[in-house]
């Protein structure tokens, strides 16, 4: 930790910057954990060994604008917090808040992107208030911000299974037996027709109506190149 900053314009010298929240330091440790950290027992939770953050030992500053138990933050207190650090230096910016839009031009959401304009990397939540359209929160709404966010669906993959003479147990989101899956169904796209099938020719070469393996995808990825610095709140 090289830098520690507290923001509460409400009562000043209330506060200190010690991270008194659990939240920020499990974030920080997802960022800079030490490689092979081992996680305590804990509970009925057993420990778990060999665990990393994405960029073990990266530095770390902590700008606070959470201190002590306080759950809330003004607008200018955090746009403060976003400017500091690209002041002092920081290479990238982690932001796990959110809260109401005000307008266009934004407070939170202009401070993000110029943060992004001066060289900083900033990575927000997108919030609390989905699902829905325009649920994306303030800051996470930025145009230049790499905003996160959480989805789930209804999919489920699994078997009925019985142990020692037992009715089976069926999860609530699998078919009754006998009960043929519905067809997929795809958004943007009609499902294309069935095309008749064919007759098999048999000459030196053979053609059939039955269809080969399926095309590969070739599958992209980008691995992120870990900053040297970090930062936190």
């Amino acid at each position: 930790m090289i830098v520690a900053r507290v923001y509460f314009t409400g009562k000043p010298g209330t506060f200190t910057a010690e991270a008194l929240q659990d939240h920020g330091t499990h974030v920080s440790g997802t960022i800079a954990g030490v490689n092979g950290t081992t996680a305590p027992a804990k509970g009925k939770t057993p420990a778990v060994t060999g665990l990393t953050g994405v960029a073990p030992k990266a530095f770390l500053g902590n700008y606070n604008v959470f201190p002590g138990p306080t759950a809330n933050a003004t607008s200018h207190d955090i746009a403060q917090a976003i400017e500091d650090p690209v002041k002092d230096g920081m290479d990238v910016i982690n932001m796990s808040l959110g809260g109401g839009i005000r307008g266009f031009q934004d407070q939170l959401t202009v401070a993000t992107n110029r943060a992004a304009k001066a060289g900083v990397v900033v990575a927000v939540a997108a919030g609390n208030s989905g699902p829905g359209v325009n649920t994306v929160e303030s800051p996470g709404q930025a145009a230049d911000a790499i905003t996160a966010c959480a989805s789930t669906n209804n999919h489920f993959f699994g078997i009925n299974v019985a142990a020692g003479g037992t009715t089976p147990r069926r999860s609530p989101h699998s078919l009754p037996t006998g009960t043929a899956a519905p067809p997929e169904q795809h958004r943007g796209r009609p499902p294309r027709p069935a095309r008749p099938s064919q007759p098999v020719r048999t000459r030196a070469r053979s053609w059939s109506s039955t269809a080969g393996p399926a095309p590969s995808r070739r599958r992209s990825a980008t691995r992120a190149t870990p900053a040297p610095w970090a930062y936190w709140w």
